[in-house]
């Protein structure tokens, strides 16, 4: 098969991890692969040499990177393979004037990206235009059941869940395993945005701060520039690749993901591949392999004092942070890059069904 992914760009996201890994265990079982990138940009995420790199040679107006990405979908493609609403429209428009097959890879509920008040240009047509890239002549696939079903109910369609992976064996715990001493530490992985739940922490924070002496705030961001203030140290760092990113949750004491929502939500994984505890939001995606007191805890959206009880109790009680990370890599090991792949074949192939793909 011959399968090409339009994309606005390359930027060290969530969505373009996925669609790299993807990528690169496709051309790994004899296909063909093709990134078509609007914005020109190098790679976020290593990609297998065999993965083809088309980008547009200059910036442009949205619109006309829309038309690039339309032209450029060779016409003896198999499949072509949306991932962000501004991508299913030439998608649409190209596979509608070939035999290509179209699809559209729904990573997040795009619609909530642009709520009232964004700083992002124009939300509400945005959003409008969001809503609308469900309705395209595209077969829809996603990565969870909750946005399975959000879908569903947004529009009478339904989705193929194939869930994301980690890789189990780059995300491992320390090799020696040896007791956390010193300043307690807690993780964010995130940006700015304030959907990522950033401040919310720092309030958990300001919670715990007279109740854990020696308290400390790891933040790891691409933001060049984050706010990050609070009543105990924080220290801002930028990891620029996977190693430097393990080395983080290889640090923490407890991982904290505060997201608003998220289709899945892949740093908890991560982190539980790399044997730290979590403590999540109840954001959505993650409720896929999230379970509240075997493999993390799980507090309400929006509550901090709840966040800030969760990361206590594990903080205090050596035992259930211990449980928790045993059961947290168990449950990381269970999705995997190959399994995604696989079952991403199996359905461009037309042979994947949704049972498969939610198992």
């Amino acid at each position: 098969m011959y399968v090409v992914f339009p994309m606005m760009g390359l930027t060290r996201s969530g969505g373009v991890r996925v669609v790299s890994m993807l990528a690169n265990g496709l051309v790994a079982r004899g296909h063909r692969a093709r990134l078509l990138i609007a914005r020109p940009a190098e790679p976020g995420f290593p990609l297998d040499q065999r993965v083809e790199i088309q980008q547009a040679r200059a910036r442009r107006s949205v619109l006309e990177e829309l038309w690039w990405l339309a032209r450029s979908i060779p016409r003896e493609a198999d499949a072509v393979v949306a991932n962000y609403y501004l991508t299913a429209y030439p998608t649409a428009l190209a596979t509608g004037m070939r035999r290509a097959k179209g699809y559209y890879f729904v990573q997040g509920y795009e619609p909530a990206f642009f709520r009232p008040g964004s700083s992002r240009r124009a939300p509400s047509a945005q959003r409008v235009l969001a809503r609308c890239s469900y309705r395209l002549p595209l077969r829809l696939i996603t990565i969870s059941t909750w946005l399975q079903s959000l879908l569903r109910s947004e529009t009478g369609r339904d989705a193929v869940v194939i869930h994301d992976g980690v890789d189990a064996q780059a995300f491992t715990p320390p090799s020696d395993a040896p007791q956390r001493e010193g300043a307690p530490t807690l993780l964010f992985v995130g940006t700015s945005d304030p959907g990522k739940g950033l401040q919310l922490l720092l309030r958990a924070v300001e919670i715990l701060a007279n109740q854990v002496p020696g308290l400390r705030l790891l933040v790891a961001t691409q933001d060049r520039q984050i706010d990050a203030t609070g009543p105990v140290p924080i220290e801002v760092v930028h990891p620029g690749d996977d190693r430097e990113l393990v080395e983080c949750y290889r640090r923490a004491d407890v991982f904290v993901f505060a997201s608003r929502q998220e289709g899945f939500g892949l740093p908890p994984l991560e982190a539980m591949a790399c044997g730290t505890p979590v403590v999540t939001t109840d954001c959505g995606g993650n409720s896929d392999y999230a379970q509240d007191g075997a493999n993390c805890l799980v507090v309400p959206v929006g509550d901090a004092k709840a966040m800030a009880m969760a990361i206590h109790r594990i903080l205090v009680d050596a035992s259930l942070a211990l449980r928790l990370a045993e059961a947290g890599r168990i449950t990381a090991c269970r999705f995997t890059w190959d399994a995604m792949a696989d079952r991403f074949e199996r359905l461009l192939a037309g042979t994947g069904r949704s049972s498969e793909a939610r198992s």
